[in-house]
């Protein structure tokens, strides 16, 4: 997968994951980690601070990415 690809998906999970986590103060570099990432299959697994990991899911569509949870 070509780099720009790659920092679009990190930054889309992480966005969602901040919205998930929906507490004030987390910063995306610091607080939030992606700890297994497989663009293939679409799933990335992520944590934000010392939670529990999270599994979210990623659709890329014609260049439109969309990361949930579920």
């Amino acid at each position: 997968c070509d780099r720009t690809k790659f920092l679009a998906t990190v930054w889309c999970v992480k966005e969602a994951l901040y919205k998930m986590a929906a507490e004030p103060g987390v910063d995306f570099c610091r607080d939030m980690r992606i700890t297994a990432l497989n663009l293939e299959q679409g799933v990335v697994e992520c944590r934000v601070k010392d939670e529990a990991p999270v599994q979210m899911h990623i659709i890329d569509r014609e260049g439109y990415l969309v990361a949930y949870h579920c």
